[in-house]
């Protein structure tokens, strides 16, 4: 009997085995680390070839930079976004430009020769390539102009670029292990670590941390092959020294009249206009503007003003204008280089002549198109001021396309027109000038643009409105207005949410609303100029003004 039961617990014997077998398999599969790699070129987004990852500050971002004959080259939109502003790219002419406060640096597309100033330089690889529409920097040669720090590895290729040099949290291997895409075993691997190497710990969590390794691979490491080290603060790069655009600038506070000149006679009225003005240090006359798109300009100019304004102490900034022509296109004066060195050698020329101040660059309604253009003109026509002791200022309305803080490194007053607020119909009926949009202006730029270097403008106009049928507004001078609102009985009304007086009346069956500037509205303005702080106030026009007003003025200027 007892040989029967041998068998039985054979089997038994058998079937634990392989339950356990079964138990201890699917546990190993359950716990043993995957020995599957992640593809590295769907890691960094790359196809092969000469296409280039780049991580930048410890980010891949998604455009991508070529590796070429031994160099890294960035597209120059990174280097303007990331590395320096002032390289420009006149498409028209094939050509790349770098500016400073001094000299402007030329090349030719695809060559290894520049020009700086007046020196020649060449090296030993292409300074620029340009592809699928795209141009791209040599790395050494954006080096010359930037502080950052680079490293280029291949397979797959991936540059790795630092302009942040803060302190990090560093681990040491304790035992080879990998680096895997998220944190767990089953993971794919990016890359293997041995004992003793470094990483940088980013992010660390119960059982992993997120790691970035020298040659740029982030991802995941178990917490027990990691032992944290003392903290790394990287050594800066401070190679290059940015220019330092030094101002030119009068003493005190300026008050700014714009004269409006629409022929040589007019110059002659500009005594008169100021007889009842207080304070006026700077008249801008309206005397330059675009004719064409190879930049040149028609001028009023005239000695004899200049000499009758130098008597009564006050200088004068010509202004130049891109809207009295219609059919100038300012995209095309701008972006070539051989129209804007044009117009700054006329410019220039022509001030010297006259020996005028300054210049006033009046440029309205600048397209997307135009900006980086008009930017690189007032970097040149900067050059040629400084070199020449002109003043260097620029108007600026509320298009997104005026660039304040690119426009504030360069010229000596940026001037905002604090007016225009409600013009067309789109915009609504509304007041031209109201303190929430005049403060607002004043805030948007001096978070861009140091305070001693603006100007607000206020107006010496108001607009009336037409509000049955078709919407309109007419532009009255203060004097103008207020003949208007007397002989039809209109009586306003203090608003204290635009600082301003106000109405809203009928005339002969036609409706009408006013919002007034005058000498109590332009009172708050100066106060809200007053608190930040700014660099002065310019009047449009001169002429359109009561002379209340200018007791306001006087009081500002000697706060």
């Amino acid at each position: 009997m007892k040989k029967n039961y041998i068998p039985v617990l054979v089997a038994v014997a058998l079937i634990v085995v392989v339950v356990l077998i079964g138990l201890s398999t699917g546990l190993l599969e359950k716990y043993s680390y995957s020995q599957e790699r992640a593809d590295l070129n769907t890691y960094f987004n790359v196809v092969g070839g000469e296409e280039t990852a780049i991580i930048f500050n410890d980010t891949l971002i998604e455009t991508d930079a070529l590796y070429r004959d031994g160099h890294v080259y960035f597209p120059l939109a990174f280097v303007d976004e990331n590395l320096n502003n002032h390289f420009y790219y006149d498409m028209s002419q094939q050509q790349l430009l770098f500016t400073t406060d001094t000299a402007i640096l030329s090349t030719a597309i695809g060559s290894t020769d520049y020009n700086f100033g007046t020196e020649f330089a060449s090296e030993s690889y292409a300074l620029t390539v340009a592809m699928n529409d795209t141009l791209y920097l040599a790395d050494e040669f954006v080096k010359k102009f930037s502080n950052f720090s680079y490293q280029f590895f291949a397979e797959p290729n991936r540059v790795i670029i630092d302009t942040v040099w803060e302190e990090e949290r560093h681990a040491l291997v304790k035992k080879d292990t990998q680096v895997r895409v998220l944190g767990g075993v089953k993971s794919e691997i990016l890359a293997d670590l041995s004992k003793g190497d470094d990483v940088r710990l980013v992010d660390e969590m119960e059982t992993w941390s997120l790691v970035t390794t020298y040659d740029g691979i982030s991802g995941y490491v178990e917490n027990k092959r990691l032992e944290e080290t003392d903290p790394v603060t990287p050594t800066p790069v401070t190679d290059y020294v940015a220019p330092a655009y030094a101002p030119l600038q009068r003493d005190g506070k300026i008050c700014l009249v714009w004269n409006m000149v629409t022929n040589m006679d007019a110059n002659s009225f500009a005594e008169g206009l100021l007889q009842n003005t207080q304070g006026v240090n700077v008249i801008s006359p309206t005397w330059f503007s675009l004719i064409d798109d190879y930049g040149n300009f028609s001028s009023l100019a005239d000695a004899g003003y200049v000499t009758a304004m130098h008597n009564r102490g006050i200088q004068v900034w010509a202004l130049l204008d891109n809207f009295t022509n219609k059919e100038v296109s300012t995209a095309n004066v701008v972006n070539n280089t051989t129209s804007r060195r044009n117009l700054i050698d006329q410019l220039i020329r022509t001030v010297q002549q006259y020996q005028i101040d300054g210049i006033n660059v009046d440029f309205e309604a600048v397209s997307a198109e135009a900006a980086p253009g008009y930017i690189q003109f007032l970097r040149e026509l900067y050059i040629e001021c400084h070199k020449n002791g002109i003043i260097l200022s620029a108007d600026n309305g509320y298009l997104l396309n005026y660039d304040r803080g690119k426009q504030g490194e360069v010229v000596d007053y940026v001037i905002i027109m604090g007016y225009d607020e409600h013009v067309a119909a789109a915009d609504g009926v509304g007041s031209n000038a109201s303190i929430d949009f005049v403060q607002s202006g004043i805030e948007k730029t001096v978070s861009q643009v140091p305070a001693e270097k603006v100007i607000n403008a206020i107006p010496f106009y108001t607009r009336l409105w037409k509000t049955t049928g078709d919407i309109g507004q007419v532009a009255y001078g203060m004097n103008e207005i207020e003949n208007f609102l007397n002989n039809n009985g209109v009586t306003t009304i203090w608003d204290d949410g635009t600082c301003q007086y106000t109405a809203q009346f009928s005339v002969d069956g036609t409706d009408y609303a006013v919002w007034l500037e005058e000498s109590e509205s332009i009172a708050v303005k100066l106060s809200v100029m007053e608190k930040y702080n700014l660099a002065g106030v310019a009047g449009w026009r001169l002429g359109q003004e009561k002379s209340d007003i200018w007791n306001e003025i006087a009081a500002y200027l000697q706060q």
